[in-house]
């Protein structure tokens, strides 16, 4: 055997004959060979072999291969070998993708052209349409004049409203550009109360389009620059506004960066829900606005079509019991009250991230003896008084939450009481590292819980972060038989059905009772936090 696996990567290994031992050695002739792709590997290890069998017989020959140590001299020339193996591969590798992007390109502009010649011929026939509708309304017009008509009045009218739909199709009619309407769209936006982050990403996704397909008058799109667009951003990597090496390019050159590089360094590309939400969504709002304002045909009436080439969206696990027993233990450890306490607080009670991190000391109280409750439905008490609206994901999610009997029993709720009303139970989640002020402390928050959870290794991009903390609380009350109308209430997801929208909108005192009382996941072990809420105790 030639090829030896290693724990650093691969070797090449050849024994000495025992007749030429006295010229070479008794040791094997040993050349890492790194981390390189087994095919290959055996492929370049097969020509090592073959030209040391050659060397050796040639020193049965008498040939000692120059003045240098024999050994030394083998060596360096294998080392050589290798080295100009892995370049003629590289170079072979990326012939190989220089061509396979001529042959796309090509192809694509083969589809482009076709494409063009079909607009035309279609364009060619829409026109010839609209003359013929703009000469019979014309003709229908001057009738109902001379006839004063109201049946000829009303076919004017609908004839002119069809005149003007095709319009679209040629051109589309006079009207604002589409950079001149975005900010009194957005304005709109502030004025129906839409989260200003959401607000500056709809602004940000409608320029994208704008800057793919141009600025044109808002009536001018057709469906196809749409469409095309969608088909681009299927390709586009995910992050890619944020990435050093994408930031600065428009979408379509992030496509074709990332399509450059070898497959193993390229990024995942956008999700299909990410595309929808984030990317199409935006337009369609717009669009619908501004064909309504402005009089023309939606050219967003058709739904666009995402290719199947999409990544699929990642489906969020909850954390099974082991991976839980490990977090937990962590966490009981952590003297910062954010990373002690969030883990059992997403764990028990389903609540995000967002949600848990705004809680200030009068949103945790007692609604009766013994039962404990998070309120989400009050302003937030700033310096001097003043108040700030709380942030809050959807209409659902302000709510009361009911606290398990182990966020007593572990001291998370002694501890919020002994923040005063307008002081953050987790006030280091608002203070970065050096002391500046966070400027998104939830989303700060988020990224120092994952990042916890990357270090005692159950983290799993995308699939389990701290947000699958909601999901196992979920499955806790699926376990316990808990009424979905309770288990939705609690975590703040908005009914299925309109029948679940009836009744009292908050907790009820016994759907609180309930959810104190839930019995935890079989094997889950919270003693941790039991530990260190009795060291406190003995140490007050």
């Amino acid at each position: 055997m030639y090829l030896d696996r290693r724990q650093f990567g691969l070797r090449f290994q050849i024994r000495i004959p025992s007749d030429l031992v006295t010229l070479f050695g008794s040791s094997p002739i040993r050349i890492p060979l790194g981390a390189m792709p087994l095919p290959a590997a055996r492929r370049i290890v097969r020509i090592m072999a073959g030209w040391v069998e050659l060397r050796f017989s040639a020193a049965r020959n008498g040939d000692f291969m120059g003045k240098d140590d024999p050994r030394d001299e083998l060596i360096r020339t294998l080392e050589e070998m290798l080295i100009q193996s892995i370049a003629d591969a590289e170079a072979i590798a990326e012939s190989a993708e220089r061509r396979r992007l001529a042959d796309l390109k090509a192809l694509e502009l083969r589809l482009l052209t076709d494409r063009y010649q079909e607009q035309k011929r279609t364009a060619a026939f829409v026109s010839d349409a609209s003359e013929r509708i703009l000469a019979i309304r014309d003709t229908v017009k001057e009738a109902s004049r001379a006839a004063g008509s109201q049946r000829l009045n009303a076919i004017e009218a609908t004839v002119s409203e069809l005149a003007g739909r095709m319009q679209h199709f040629t051109g589309g009619p006079a009207g604002p550009l589409l950079s001149s309407t975005i900010t009194p769209w957005i304005e709109n936006q502030v004025i129906k109360g839409t989260d200003p982050r959401r607000v500056r990403t709809l602004e940000a996704r409608i320029r994208n389009f704008m800057s793919f397909a141009g600025d044109k008058p808002a009536g001018a799109y057709t469906f196809s620059d749409f469409q095309h667009f969608a088909n681009v951003l299927v390709r586009v990597p995910e992050n890619w506004s944020k990435r050093e090496e994408t930031k600065n390019l428009t979408l379509a050159e992030s496509a074709e960066y990332n399509e450059s590089l070898p497959e193993n360094r390229r990024s995942s590309t956008l999700t299909r829900t990410s595309i929808e939400a984030n990317y199409i969504s935006p337009l369609r709002g717009i669009f619908r606005y501004l064909s309504a304002q402005h009089k023309f045909f939606n050219p967003l009436s058709a739904p666009v079509s995402i290719s199947s080439k999409a990544t699929e969206s990642v489906t969020r696990e909850p954390f099974s019991v082991e991976q839980l027993n490990i977090w937990f233990a962590a966490a009981a450890r952590e003297v910062r009250p954010d990373l002690k306490w969030l883990p059992l607080l997403g764990t028990v009670t389903g609540a995000r991230v967002g949600e848990l991190v705004f809680l200030q000391g009068k949103d945790v109280y007692e609604i009766t003896p013994g039962l404990w409750v998070a309120d989400l439905r009050t302003d937030l008490l700033m310096l001097g008084g003043k108040t700030v609206e709380r942030k809050i994901k959807t209409k659902q999610s302000r709510r009361t939450f009911a606290l398990h009997q182990i966020l007593v029993d572990a001291g998370f709720v002694a501890y919020a009481k002994s923040r005063t009303d307008d002081q953050w139970i987790f006030p280091h989640a608002f203070r970065s590292g050096k002391g500046g002020a966070v400027e998104r402390p939830a989303d700060a928050a988020s990224k120092r819980l994952n990042r916890r959870l990357r270090e005692i290794g159950i983290h799993k991009p995308y699939e389990q972060t701290f947000h699958s903390s909601r999901h196992t609380a979920k499955d806790i009350m699926s376990i316990a038989k808990v009424d979905e109308r309770t288990s939705d209430r609690q975590t703040g997801h908005a009914p299925k059905t309109v029948g679940r929208r009836y009744g009292k909108s908050q907790l009820r005192v016994d759907e609180v009772k309930v959810l104190a009382a839930l019995p935890l996941l079989e094997g889950l072990d919270v003693s941790p936090y039991l530990v260190t809420a009795s060291k406190t105790t003995q140490a007050r």
